[in-house]
């Protein structure tokens, strides 16, 4: 049995010891918090990227899909439309929707819409199109008369949101000067200028293991101008192996439907030549804007028929009515 002074002696003792070990859990915890503080020097900067590391990828800005435009004349007149949803439109662009199969379920289609007055369009849609990591490229040549000499071409980019919704936006305006009358040779002259929009959109994020994920969308509409005299007329020139005249057929924009067939497949209208020609001599008659004439010509040879020929006849307000015709012999 332990006395009374060494029992005391022995509980100073026991409180020494706790109240150190105490002390050493307490500085132990609160070293333990600090190091999870981000203030704390031993914590490195989370980027905010990691911390929502589960946010949706979304751009900014919204898909340029394609142009407008319209003409403000001298007088003020907007010709022919300055609405963009209209069948009258001069323009291209593409649109993505939904549409509903028989069972209900939804699917992504496309759609190109295409206006008056354009040739040499040329759409190109990369990956997804409209949609994250999708590209489009939308080319197209507007071809004009004299009589839109001094108006002023509005052109306007198209866009589509997420939504689907489709709107315009300003970006540009071009003064159509009266240009003179380019090389008698080339029919089609006087290159007025080419205008090009684009776009890219990005948007990325870094996970907590420090992938990073990325998206884009390109997207380029290149417009280019054309002035032309007015076709007043044409004649086509068969020609057997011997340089023998066939025979010819002579139109004018009116006339010349009557010697066109529908192709069964592509665009335009099919011309057949006499089984015994070997080539064709097109020639077109031309007046400018002054009144004077000159002739173009063109050889197509058999071995070429499958390539098209476009008549730009004028409409008689600025605008062409193109008729474009494939070549085929009689035997094909």
């Amino acid at each position: 049995m332990l006395k009374k002074s060494n029992t005391v002696f022995f509980r100073k003792i026991m409180a020494v010891i706790l109240v150190a070990a105490f002390s050493a859990i307490v500085l132990s915890s609160c070293n333990f918090l600090d190091f999870f503080k981000k203030d704390s020097p031993t914590q490195p900067e989370i980027p905010e990227e990691i911390l929502d590391d589960d946010k949706e990828l979304k751009f900014e800005g919204d898909y340029l899909v394609g142009f407008f435009m319209y003409f403000v004349l001298p007088d003020g007149t907007v010709f022919p439309t300055d609405d963009f949803k209209s069948p009258d439109m001069i323009g291209v662009y593409e649109y993505n929707g939904m549409r509903l199969n028989d069972d209900g379920t939804e699917y992504l289609y496309s759609s190109s819409f295409f206006g008056g007055g354009l040739f040499n369009i040329r759409v190109g849609i990369g990956n997804n199109g409209i949609a994250p990591n999708g590209e489009i490229s939308i080319e197209a040549t507007f071809i004009y008369t004299h009589e839109l000499d001094g108006a002023v071409a509005e052109i306007f980019a198209v866009y589509q949101k997420e939504d689907r919704e489709l709107y315009t936006k300003r970006a540009m305006g071009e003064h159509i000067s009266d240009l003179s009358s380019g090389k008698e040779s080339e029919g089609i002259h006087s290159s007025f200028s080419t205008d090009t929009l684009k776009e890219e959109l990005k948007a990325s994020k870094t996970d907590k293991n420090g992938v990073k994920t990325e998206i884009k969308y390109t997207a380029s509409v290149k417009i280019t101008f054309l002035k032309t005299d007015e076709l007043l007329s044409a004649k086509i020139y068969e020609y057997d192996n011997n340089a023998n005249l066939l025979g010819a057929n002579e139109f004018d924009k009116d006339g010349i439907d009557r010697y066109l067939t529908e192709l069964d497949y592509g665009y335009g209208n099919r011309y057949q030549t006499d089984e015994a020609c070997e080539y064709v001599v097109i020639e077109e008659k031309y007046q400018r804007k002054d009144g004077s004439e000159y002739l173009f010509r063109k050889i197509l040879n058999k071995a070429t028929y499958d390539k098209t020929h476009v008549f730009y006849f004028p409409a008689g307000d600025g605008l062409i009515d193109g008729k474009v015709l494939a070549f085929f012999a009689a035997s094909e």
